[in-house]
């Protein structure tokens, strides 16, 4: 079950950095897209 933390770990990474990367950008097509 170690490989399990692992995996848990590299997906709250990947999320957080995707999240960070995508959210704003996200956010201005969202935007745009209400307008």
């Amino acid at each position: 079950m170690a490989n399990q933390t692992l995996f848990a770990h590299l997906i709250i990474t990947f999320f957080v950095a995707f999240t960070t990367y995508v959210a704003p950008q996200l956010g201005d097509l969202v935007e745009d897209g209400e307008e």
